[in-house]
């Protein structure tokens, strides 16, 4: 529940595989109760999705889910054992579509509509283009203006503006035109 099943590969299909088990006198089958969830491909359950996630950077292993991803408040709140706080150690449950109801995102990472675009370089409310050759002009040395504060700028959170995130702005772009 409230989990994302993607890119991956199993022993049988493409995401999730079902072991059969033959004892000398019995057949066992595995069963996978999968709901609230985002399996590629689709998997049939109760509020299962089967949408590209739009994870952050994924290259770099940032699996938090961009705006417009279908995961964002598509989970299933009051799970057992569900943890109050988010691999970005954020709340947990946030009204992420901000339609005025608090419902958990699939996936580790909760989204959260307050907390800054990574990679809108000049605070637009949108990664563009604009943002990219402001990006360019900063590798390049150039005095853009920016505060020494690189946290909204750097995109793989290796502590560095470089290439890395002139990329991540391309890409972002290309994902949500």
């Amino acid at each position: 529940t409230n989990t994302i099943v993607w890119g991956n590969s199993a022993a049988e299909g493409d995401q999730v595989s079902l072991e059969v088990i033959e004892g000398s006198s019995s057949t066992y089958y595995s069963v996978a109760n999968i709901t609230y969830s985002n399996v590629e491909g689709g998997w049939d359950g109760t509020g299962n999705i089967g949408a590209t996630p739009l994870f952050s950077n994924p290259a770099v292993g940032d699996f938090q889910l961009l705006t417009g991803s279908g995961g964002i408040d598509a989970g299933l709140n009051g799970v057992d054992n569900m943890p109050v706080y988010d691999f970005a150690v954020r709340t947990r449950i946030i009204d992420g579509d901000e339609d005025g109801t608090a419902t958990v995102d699939i996936g580790a990472f909760e989204y959260d509509p307050s907390a800054p675009l990574v990679g809108d370089i000049d605070e637009s409310g949108s990664v563009d283009l604009r943002d990219t050759i402001l990006l360019l002009r900063f590798i390049s040395g150039e005095d853009i203006g920016i505060s020494e504060d690189i946290t909204g700028i750097d995109c793989n959170s290796d502590g560095k503006v470089g290439m890395a995130e002139a990329i991540f702005t391309l890409q972002y772009q290309a994902l949500n035109p």
